[in-house]
């Protein structure tokens, strides 16, 4: 099972976690004054924070993203490890240079890579939410890693702003404090340039303002509800629309019936409406960047000019037609990408995790077709639960079923289906694919809470001491996991992201410029041959090593440059350049033909 920091390479912080709940249970039953003075001290503080609320969650806003940017102080910059998240750098690299997409490079056979576009434009497949958090990192602070302090900042403020539209504020400040310790600064959300936090931003976006319309119509909620609405759709736009309808649904019933007001068509239609009208030309102008058309996204494109594994279930499991490929000549690509779909989805989920391919299919045994995402499904719900709140609050939710009975933890409940069913029916999946549902399913787990510290036993000493013995419980598990974690976000040495990044380091740090041409051993993705948004300007260049014929061209285009030879193997825990070709001394730039 993933925890919440999915570097850990084993089960060990899981099985920690459940060992620690059955014990807060066994000693809660036994009525431990202990831990029912560590619920009351937690509720006690809790409360004396819920006096300032908005003071509160801009404390634990900054802390999470001041212990993020610490932990990057000490630990260095997180290296790309998945590829998407190189993707997602270029798309940051392309935006901090106030451009939507990068013209052709005329030698981009040599630099194809997953999820990159080279034709029409070079760009990013992904939508722009991500790459542009990352963009702002990168201008305000020079590394895109600031992009992940502001992603944990301004998750844990989204979401303590959403739940004190929906539960008392020390509830609401507990639930901020849960996040910032699980996925703010502890989860490999903001570890990692792989995303979750801005989806995640925008779900409590939406669902904080629609609690508060149904209360009062005013224009900020209106434009703060159509706000999450433009985020999920530029950063998860299948669990965003997902989540979005029933809040639609919603939304429609009260303006039928009345319940919405005072005048809900100025002040809600009006706004949102604008708002959404502008998010709609701005992923037309950003398509027709890339694309070329206002209406083809940069992820369709991709798809069908690649040999791409299905999506949803009801595509065609064979691969699409792929491009015309060969070697030694004008139409050639990288031997990386040359492999089936299926050698090359397979290597993908070995670099990523030992228990789960991204498509949600395990080990040999994978099952196919329509059972593959069913069967999975459940086990994605299950993740889900424990990734984003935990034992502690699925066991509170067990013993509480009083949450149930009300009308707005009915609707949650019922908005974080709709995101958990559709993870039926899709075959890629990790826990950031679930983000838009973190809002409603913190809504439930608190409310579970809430009547798990008042709960009664008659085995306890005293009457409420069972309840405030698991809150504290809870309270302290969430702590110490959070202690356990932080911790496995070291990368391994021998992993060839740091690989990569070490060769990097070397040859930033050499004089002159130089080219590297990668040979990758078979069953490996091309996860080297990423670079900079303007290649030419680059000190250094990664490009794919095609054979003798096809790099003759890249050669002499490169012929200002040095030109060394590596092969990424698995096995290469230390992989040394070859030097091929010394920079000729007449050549300062790219020579053409």
């Amino acid at each position: 099972m993933l925890h919440a920091s999915e570097s850990f390479p084993s089960h060990w912080v899981p099985i920690l976690e459940t060992l620690l709940v059955l014990l807060g249970l066994a000693l809660a039953a036994a009525g431990a004054p202990p831990l029912a003075a560590a619920g009351g001290l937690a509720m006690r503080a809790l409360r004396a924070m819920g006096r300032h609320p908005g003071r509160s969650l801009a404390a634990l806003a900054l802390g999470s993203a001041a212990v993020l940017g610490l932990y990057t102080a000490v630990a260095g910059a997180p290296q790309p490890r998945v590829v998407d998240e190189w993707s997602y750098l270029l798309a940051a690299d392309t935006f901090a240079h106030n451009r939507l997409a990068n013209p052709p490079h005329p030698m981009w056979r040599h630099f194809e890579a997953d999820h990159v576009l080279q034709q029409p434009t070079y760009a990013s497949k992904y939508p722009p939410a991500q790459g542009f958090v990352l963009a702002i990192g990168k201008v305000a602070f020079g590394h895109p890693a600031a992009g992940l302090w502001l992603s944990a900042g301004l998750l844990v403020a989204a979401v303590g702003w959403m739940l004190l539209g929906w539960v008392p504020p020390p509830w609401a400040i507990l639930g901020a404090f849960v996040v910032a310790l699980r996925l703010g600064a502890g989860g490999y959300w903001n570890h990692t340039y792989w995303g979750g936090s801005v989806a995640a931003i925008g779900g409590a976006l939406l669902f904080g303002a629609t609690r508060r319309l149904f209360r009062r119509v005013r224009v900020v909620d209106s434009l703060l509800l159509a706000l999450g609405v433009a985020i999920l759709a530029t950063s998860r736009p299948y669990e965003g629309l997902l989540l979005s309808l029933p809040v639609a649904a919603l939304v429609v019933a009260g303006l039928l019936i009345g319940r919405l007001r005072p005048r809900p068509w100025l002040r809600l239609a009006l706004p949102a409406g604008v708002l959404l009208a502008a998010t709609l030309g701005g992923v037309a102008t950003l398509n027709r960047a890339i694309t070329g058309d206002p209406l083809e996204f940069p992820h369709s494109l991709y798809d069908r000019t690649h040999r791409v594994p299905p999506v949803f279930l009801w595509q065609p499991e064979e691969p699409r037609a792929a491009p015309a490929r060969g070697r030694a000549g004008a139409a050639t690509v990288s031997p990386a990408l040359e492999e089936t779909p299926e050698e090359r989805s397979l290597a993908s989920a070995e670099s990523l995790s030992p228990t789960e391919t991204p498509g949600g299919r395990t080990g040999a045994s994978a099952e196919t077709g329509w059972r593959a995402p069913r069967t999975s499904g459940w086990h994605r719900l299950v993740v889900t639960l424990y990734f984003f709140v935990g034992l502690p609050a699925v066991v509170a939710l067990l013993l509480t079923p009083a949450p149930w009975r009300d009308p707005w933890s009915r609707f949650a409940a019922v908005a974080f289906l709709a995101v958990s069913v559709g993870h039926f029916l899709i075959y890629p999946w990790w826990p950031h694919y679930s983000a838009p549902a973190l809002a409603p399913l913190l809504v439930i787990a608190l409310q579970g809470h809430r009547q798990l510290y008042t709960a009664r036993r008659a085995a306890a000493r005293e009457p409420r001491a069972f309840g405030r013995a698991l809150f504290g419980a809870a309270c302290l598990i969430q702590i110490v996991l959070f202690l356990v974690q932080i911790p496995a976000h070291r990368a391994d040495p021998a992993d060839p992201s740091r690989q990569r990044a070490r060769l990097a380091w070397e040859f930033e740090r050499r004089e002159g410029r130089h080219l590297l041409l990668v040979t990758y051993p078979p069953g490996r993705n091309a996860d080297w041959t990423y670079n900079a948004a303007d290649i030419d300007a680059a000190k250094v260049i990664w490009a794919n090593d095609l054979g003798e014929t096809a790099n003759a061209d890249l050669l002499r285009y490169y012929g200002y440059r040095t030109v060394w030879a590596i092969d990424a193997a698995f096995t290469a825990i230390d992989p040394v350049p070859r030097l091929l070709r010394a920079a000729e001394a007449a050549a300062d730039g790219p020579s053409g033909f």
